[in-house]
């Protein structure tokens, strides 16, 4: 497995020493490319806090809670801990149960990432933008999967 976060480290080092021109040309470059890998990461982590997100708020409003409370009290939560409470609270078990623990370890890197390319504007090499990607994309076929579940058992 890759030395995540070691190269996260580096790009926020690189980060640090670039100039402005620097930075100016990164971010024309990802929006001159919306198909290059950051953005895809970005993409594939956004839809996995999204669903999770949708999928966590429905089980606490289908179990008795109010809308507004639930959502309040999960709104500022990340991806990963999305997924985490849903999976736990509502199908008794860990991630781990349902994907490869590197596939999980992989995925809670993906987040850094995206946390990092939306406030940094930074780029990666593809080697490392395949992995993270695939790994949220796995993620996210998951909770596809018990959305489409929930669906049939409402």
């Amino acid at each position: 497995m890759k030395n995540y976060d070691k190269h996260l480290e580096d790009l926020r080092e690189l980060y640090i020493k670039a100039t402005p021109s620097q930075r100016l040309k990164v971010a024309l470059d990802r929006m001159n490319f919306p198909e290059c890998g950051p953005n895809k990461l970005i993409q594939a982590v956004s839809a996995v806090e999204g669903l999770s997100r949708a999928l966590l708020l429905n089980a606490k409003v289908t179990g008795g809670e109010s809308i507004d409370l639930a959502y309040n009290e999960i709104r500022r939560y990340n991806a990963k801990r999305l997924v985490k409470e849903y999976i736990c609270r509502y199908h008794g078990s860990n991630p781990t149960d349902f994907i490869s623990n590197d596939v999980w370890i992989t995925f809670c890197h993906a987040i850094k990432y995206r946390n990092l390319l939306i406030h940094e504007c930074t780029f990666l090499r593809h080697n490392y933008s395949k992995q993270l990607v695939d790994a949220s994309l796995i993620v996210f076929k998951k909770l596809s999967e018990f959305s489409k579940h929930n669906k049939k058992s409402q």
